[in-house]
């Protein structure tokens, strides 16, 4: 699987989740592809939250 991030995304992420965190997204990610709100009129792109600790969950 590849995983394509917006310049946004890449630089927001660093502040919202550690590396282990991220991880464990990428992983969600790549046995669950289908999760998430479909993004209308993105060729396909998906929206899901993901919880953080201690913030709540956030939109990525």
């Amino acid at each position: 699987m590849i995983f394509i991030e917006t310049e946004i995304f890449t630089e927001d992420v660093k502040d919202l989740l550690d590396d282990d965190e991220y991880h464990r997204l990428q992983l969600f990610l790549a046995v669950q592809p289908e999760s998430g709100d479909l993004i209308q009129d993105s060729g396909g792109l998906r929206k899901i939250r993901w919880g953080v600790r201690g913030r709540g969950s956030v939109a990525v």
